[in-house]
């Protein structure tokens, strides 16, 4: 090889090692180019698609929820709160949070709550995330949309979820008075994502009563039996002589629902198996009587869906309720179906008294948080409008069933002789009539005051009659109660009165005002399902019809 050959090829190769070195400069410019923009270009596809997912409804409408108004806000509140940033996950490292999983795992869970999973779009769901994080990860403004989209329904999701945990999933008649649990849902679970603790948001929007947790526990139960094909049907007329299959099939069914130990099952007729069929017969407000009769046989044989419905409903119920803890100190807490009042002081219950509730045509009111004013000793009462209305025709028949009934009158403000009111013609506007406290007088020997526009009291009653009957709803609304002394004891314990003095009182005849001591807050409230102090479940019949018409409304949400 010469001089010239070994001129050419060194010249050669300064010029590959030239263009080598440029393509790799070149190629750094790029991979630098595409570093510093591809943040800027993805934070632009976010502020761009999620502006225009604030500004369309579609998503939104997806989620079946109670108010839609408040539920936009909410939206719009979150994204305002962080900026119009994703807040599931990280766009700038493609990466998501692992608040994803744990929501997608909490809506898994909505059943137990007696909630359908497809009212949050967890399928939705699923399939975005499988499809916005495959296997090979695409770094395009294609996926960055996809990041978007899936940030938008994730968070509506938790709040349609949040907000269904925390007031219900429906609305109750105006007619129930009832304060909601409120919390800024946008700000809580922005912090909850933002901090790694989504299951704080959860909780803090789950009702804290522990009956909650145990109807969760007791629908579990019967969504596992429905899967399996549900109970067998249990034969009418089993007693403590019957054994056989008929026997087991019942001993079985009392194992699978709680009323009985799972290692006493058997075909055989036990003092187990009578004693677990008279809890279940006490729960379902039927006669204890350990042997399985016609009424006993229609509750056993009730649907497992039937039962899931109840058990759904009483769960929404509790979802209704302000928290335990703003309950008061002191408080009365009746509920309706139960035909009971029970008095709690400090998170104890310290009384239970037999009670008559509204008859259907005069159904007690639901009346939650109601601060109770004073007890009133040997009371007058005043007698409402509407029920001088309904006695009125005993009254044109026979004025003198008012003297009789120890009641005074007034016409225009003047004190008058009943007999000598001319009833036909006399205008009720312009009367007013007040019993006096006497042994006939209907709010006996004691009268509750609490607040409220019904003029609903808890009170004594000279009819006894009533408290022995099993179905008690024969009042004109107000809450009748069997023994008010005890009550009187309660609420005004820690004060001047006595147990002596309070039965002084409610037998003096000369109406007394007792102050209460402490603050005593009234609870009137409606569950046909519920878990008692003991955590057992509870049913009862629906005496006023509300479960008709609410699990109408519940339908949809299960």
């Amino acid at each position: 090889m010469n001089y010239q050959t070994l001129a050419i090829y060194f010249v050669l190769g300064i010029c590959i090692i030239c263009a080598f070195t440029a393509c790799n400069e070149q190629a750094s410019s790029d991979v630098l180019y595409n570093k510093t923009t591809r943040d800027s270009v993805a934070v632009a596809v976010v502020k761009k698609e999620m502006t225009a997912l604030l500004a369309d409804k579609t998503l939104l409408s997806s989620f079946p929820h109670k108010d839609m108004a408040q539920f936009t806000k909410d939206f719009s509140d979150f994204y305002e709160q962080s900026k119009g940033a994703l807040a599931w996950q990280n766009v700038l490292a493609r990466g998501s949070s692992p608040q994803i999983e744990a929501l997608l795992n909490a809506l898994k869970s909505a059943p137990k709550h007696g909630l359908n999973p497809q009212n949050y779009q967890l399928n939705k769901l699923d399939s975005l995330y499988q499809a916005t994080y495959p296997p090979n990860l695409p770094e395009t403004s294609n996926q960055v949309k996809k990041m978007v989209q899936l940030d938008a329904w994730l968070t509506a999701a938790a709040l349609a979820f949040g907000s269904d945990l925390l007031t219900g999933t429906i609305t109750p008649s105006k007619r129930w008075e009832v304060p909601r649990r409120e919390l800024p849902l946008a700000e809580n679970l922005l912090k909850s994502i933002r901090y790694g603790g989504l299951d704080k948001y959860l909780a803090a929007v789950t009702p804290t009563y522990k009956g909650y947790e145990k109807m969760q526990n007791k629908i579990t139960a019967y969504k596992q039996a429905q899967a399996a094909g549900g109970f067998p049907t249990i034969a009418s007329g089993i007693n403590k002589a019957s054994k056989g299959e008929k026997v087991k099939a019942l001993s079985d069914y009392l194992a699978a629902i709680g009323d009985l130990a799972a290692d006493k099952t058997g075909d055989t007729f036990t003092p187990d198996l009578a004693d677990a069929l008279k809890s279940y017969q006490k729960r379902h407000y039927l006669t204890p009587s350990g042997v399985v009769d016609a009424a006993t046989a229609k509750a056993l044989n009730t649907s497992p869906k039937k039962r899931i419905e109840q058990l759904s409903l009483g769960l929404e119920r509790y979802r209704w309720l302000p928290a335990p803890e703003t309950l008061g100190d002191r408080h009365v807490w009746i509920n309706i179906p139960e035909y009971m009042v029970h008095v709690y002081d400090k998170g104890e219950k310290t009384a239970d008294i037999i009670a008559v509730v509204g008859e259907l045509k005069n159904a007690t009111p639901v009346l939650v948080g109601k601060k109770m004013m004073n007890v009133v000793f040997s009371p007058t009462w005043t007698i409402p409008k509407s029920i001088a209305k309904e006695e009125m025709q005993y009254i044109l028949q026979n004025p003198a069933v008012l003297v009789v009934a120890d009641v005074d009158v007034w016409v225009d403000g003047k004190k008058v002789n009943p007999l000598d009111v001319d009833w036909k013609n006399t205008s009720l506007s312009r009367v007013k009539m007040r019993q006096r406290p006497k042994k006939r007088n209907s709010m006996g020997k004691a009268k509750f005051q609490f607040s409220n526009n019904h003029g609903i009291y808890l009170h004594d009653t000279p009819n006894q009659i009533d408290f022995q009957a099993r179905i008690r709803n024969a009042s004109h609304g107000c809450v009748r109660l069997k023994d008010p002394q005890k009550l009187a004891v309660e609420v005004l314990k820690g004060g001047k009165w006595e147990k002596s003095n309070i039965s002084t009182a409610m037998n003096s005849g000369k109406e007394q005002y007792a102050k209460l001591p402490q603050d005593v807050f009234v609870h009137v409230y409606y569950m046909t399902t519920w878990a008692d102090d003991d955590g057992h479940i509870q049913f009862r019949p629906d005496v006023y019809g509300h479960d008709r018409r609410q699990m109408k409304a519940l339908a949809a949400k299960i």
